[in-house]
């Protein structure tokens, strides 16, 4: 969200004419709100001007109800109130004293989802079309609708054949295997797949980076993923695997069970998993922790969700999510952890966000963004 659509949506809020989904967008943005104890002290503002605002913020919240629901959300909007009513000064500040600057512009990188088939042709798939894919013998395996591919059942097939689809930066990609199974890649990621899997066999993918699976269930033929570093073996689930460069990697399940190694000891330290579970596989072990699934899910519908992670790792996020470079010359911000929650927001908003949080500038030069300290 930029400086102009920020102070907007703060005076609707204090007047009461914020729609429900605006109050949403205002509260992520709040949410990734950095260092707010300073603002106070910094900016100078009397004790009477923080009443007035927070009495008109009050004045938005409903009286409160005698059932439990209506308290909860009376606790929630206290809460929202006195982030706000920090924040808002601060901004205030800020917008009353800074040139509304005009719009960054982005060349985005538009490298292509590609198809590599087993004898290495290389195929862009084109998201907007409709097309249907044929193996050696002129037999069609495969039917793609937009941003979906879909694999067809081939029973005379006996042998494995593989292809590989490789999602860019900036892009997200769905298949359907021929077992019915659902994949869907992230941005960054490569999957390789048998274009038919053979009964009673191991059904066997190779994973770089992240996906989501649903996978379709069939005791007999177990369904292994293999990622640097883990290996996930199931039988029916949804669940997904990350496993991209310079991270653990991790497998979080949200339905059915898993069975997680490593990939250096597989046959002899399975450990099953049960949903609302995060394994992270390591080079000595195994880690169980309980977590929220939204958050290491949200990418699923288009949500980039930061949950008290480090600067550094968000960049990583921000390249993958919007096909860009970040070069940060501030390192100062590398070990800072924040907050929030971001949604068809473009990426100069979301630069925006952390840029008033924190106080840095950036340049953008076609994809490529430099961030340096104010």
């Amino acid at each position: 969200m930029n400086k102009k659509k920020a102070k907007k949506l703060f005076d609707k809020y204090v007047n009461k004419q914020c729609t429900p989904e605006e109050v949403k967008l205002l509260d992520a943005y709040l949410e990734s709100y950095q260092n707010r104890e300073n603002i106070w002290s910094k900016q100078g503002y009397l004790n009477e001007d923080k009443e007035r605002v927070w009495s008109q913020i009050l004045d938005n919240i409903a009286p409160a109800n005698t059932n439990k629901s209506s308290r909860l959300d009376i606790k929630r909007c206290l809460k929202y109130a006195a982030i706000f009513i920090i924040a808002l000064f601060g901004l205030a500040f800020y917008f009353s004293n800074q040139p509304i600057q005009e719009t960054h512009k982005i060349a985005v990188d538009d490298a292509s989802i590609i198809l590599k088939t087993a004898n290495n042709i290389l195929t862009s798939i084109n998201v907007e079309e409709e097309k249907e894919f044929l193996d050696k013998t002129g037999t069609v395996v495969g039917k793609q609708n937009n941003g979906l591919l879909k694999y067809t059942t081939n029973s005379a097939l006996k042998e494995e054949i593989y292809n590989e689809i490789i999602v860019p930066n900036g892009k997200t990609f769905k298949l359907v295997l021929s077992d019915g199974s659902k994949v869907h890649l992230n941005a960054g990621s490569s999957l390789r797949f048998p274009i038919n899997f053979i009964e009673n066999n191991n059904r066997q993918v190779f994973l770089k980076g992240e996906a989501f699976f649903d996978v379709t269930k069939n005791e007999e033929s177990p369904f292994l993923v293999n990622a640097e570093g883990i290996n996930v073996e199931v039988l029916g689930t949804q669940f997904s695997v990350n496993a991209y460069i310079g991270i653990e990697p991790y497998t979080v399940l949200q339905k059915g069970s898993v069975a997680v190694s490593n990939t250096s000891n597989s046959a002899t330290n399975k450990i099953v998993i049960k949903p609302g579970q995060m394994a992270v596989s390591n080079a000595d072990n195994i880690a169980i922790t309980a977590v929220d699934i939204d958050d290491y899910l949200g990418w699923v519908n288009g949500v980039l969700i930061f949950n008290n992670e480090t600067f550094v790792n968000i960049i990583n996020k921000i390249e993958r999510q919007y096909g860009v470079h970040i070069t940060n010359n501030y390192l100062a911000l590398n070990p800072i952890k924040f907050n929030g929650t971001f949604k068809d927001e473009s990426i100069v908003d979301l630069l925006d966000t952390f840029k008033e949080s924190v106080g840095f500038d950036y340049k953008i030069t076609n994809n490529e963004i430099i961030i340096i300290q104010k």
